[in-house]
């Protein structure tokens, strides 16, 4: 069955459709099957009608042609005795967007039996007409989901060009949708190889070091200096203030006056004649004395 889907007028986004569910006839599908029955789904390449919706002069018509086709879901449903009613697993559906703001996207269901359940229509509805669907009360409340329209079913599987084997009818079943590009199933590898190359960018540390400078600085050091001052040159003149240096010298200072006592002189090789000379001085001294008192 070919099924038109329109997005809200108002809806800028547009919409994403994750999956189908559908009515099956369980009694019609042949024995030799086993009870159960293979679907298919495919989506229209581009946004649009599957074909002209005036069928008196069409433009375009991409009804058997799958080249204009594209698989979005496979898969088998087996027979419940409880319901005949099939949803397709969302992890088993390609999420398929369709426009905004009016946008229109085509699909086509079908079976490898004839076993599709959809609904006749009745004398005020035509192809392109939009029509409800299992959910529509709940649909309606919210107001921004797309809108179904109606489309045909087509005699034959997979699909037939022949336009007199497809009929206008009404899809029955439910459309689920999400206004968000839906996540695909979780991977069991992780999402990214790690690089075996270095970054390009360097790591940035929480207390960066400056760059080693190929100068020396010119700041004067903020630490005292711990030399000793200079010692001053020396002069003729004694100072008023005694020096604070930590290595005093003693200076001898020279007498003006000789005295005439023998000056004891410790390991000088020369003290003995030294002695003799002051004796042969003094006697010299005494005699001068005498002469000069007798004349």
């Amino acid at each position: 069955m070919l099924l038109p889907l329109q997005s809200n007028e108002e809806d800028n986004d547009g919409v994403f459709i994750t999956s189908l569910g559908f009515h099956v006839d369980f009694e019609s599908i042949p024995s030799r099957n086993g009870g159960s029955v293979s679907y298919e789904v495919y989506t229209l390449a581009g946004s649009g009608q599957y074909a002209d919706t005036n069928r008196t002069s069409m433009k375009f018509d991409y009804r058997g042609d799958f080249s204009f086709w594209k698989k979005i879901s496979y898969g088998t449903v087996i027979q419940d005795r409880n319901s005949d009613y099939f949803q397709i697993p969302f992890e088993d559906f390609s999420p398929t967007y369709i426009p905004s703001n009016g946008g229109v996207r085509s699909f086509y269901v079908t079976l490898d039996a004839p076993a599709l359940i959809y609904k006749e229509l009745d004398r005020r509805q035509g192809i392109g007409n939009k029509q409800k669907d299992d959910d529509y009360n709940s649909n309606r409340k919210r107001g921004d989901t797309p809108t179904l329209m109606i489309g045909e079913v087509v005699i034959g599987y997979p699909f037939i060009s022949a336009e007199f084997l497809y009929s206008p009818k009404q899809f029955v079943g439910k459309i689920f949708q999400d206004f968000e590009c839906p996540s695909e199933s979780p991977s069991l590898q992780p999402s990214q190889v790690p690089s075996q190359l270095p970054s390009g960018k360097p790591s940035v540390s929480a207390n960066p070091t400056e760059s080693p400078s190929l100068h020396p600085s010119v700041s004067p050091s903020i630490s005292p200096s711990t030399s000793l001052p200079p010692t001053p040159a020396p002069t003729d003149y004694p100072t008023s203030n005694p020096s604070a240096s930590l290595h005093p010298t003693i200076t001898r200072m020279p007498t003006d006056i000789p005295t005439l006592s023998p000056v004891q002189t410790i390991n000088s090789p020369n003290s003995s004649s030294s002695l003799t000379q002051r004796i042969y001085l003094l006697g010299a001294i005494v005699c001068a004395t005498a002469v000069f008192l007798y004349f």
